[in-house]
């Protein structure tokens, strides 16, 4: 089973709420605690598939542009059908959420940015942050992009490709037909 992590989710497009969880997340790195990274260019249903699936909590930044998103949309609202918690993180005080966000967090913690608070919060809602430690030799690191979504080759005559999908490689199975001409 895949290590649990902190999920966050904020508008990376909005430079506010961008620098704010960007902060977050080098306190949490610094004390080593395990953040999903999404990799460049990620495809919206892989990052539900292992960013929020195998969150321990989601850290949610609600602003404006958070509630316009139409992935941000598509990632909460399967985080609330599969009943991840959700941490509302309270860095716009004008901020209201309304309609699918405002329903979203209605019942979601609120806590401010402050660090300490939000390990509190952690705490609170039962939370086992010794699971969000990183192992020994582990690190927080967007996940590699595979070069080749296939790749194969010849080896004495036969030809042979396999496909590599969340991190797992997969065989394939071919039919060559040689023509002469």
């Amino acid at each position: 089973m895949p290590s649990k992590h902190i999920y966050f989710c904020y508008a990376n497009k909005n430079e506010f709420d961008s620098t704010i969880a960007a902060d977050l997340k080098k306190r949490f790195d610094k004390r080593r605690f395990r953040v999903y990274y999404p990799r460049q260019n990620e495809d919206i249903n892989m990052t539900i598939a292992t960013g929020i699936e195998n969150a321990a909590i989601v850290l949610v930044f609600p602003s404006q542009s958070l509630q316009t998103s139409k992935t941000a949309s598509k990632l909460l609202n399967y985080a609330d059908q599969t009943k991840t918690p959700l941490l509302n993180i309270k860095h716009r005080e004008d901020f209201q959420g309304k309609g699918w966000l405002g329903t979203i967090l209605a019942s979601a913690t609120s806590c401010s940015t402050d660090f300490n608070e939000i390990l509190n919060n952690l705490t609170s809602l039962k939370i086992n942050t010794n699971d969000l430690i990183l192992e020994r030799n582990e690190n927080n690191q967007p996940q590699e992009m595979q070069r080749h979504l296939f790749y194969g080759g010849t080896e004495k005559g036969n030809v042979f490709a396999s496909f590599k999908q969340a991190g797992q490689e997969f065989p394939m199975k071919l039919q060559v037909q040689l023509f002469e001409y």
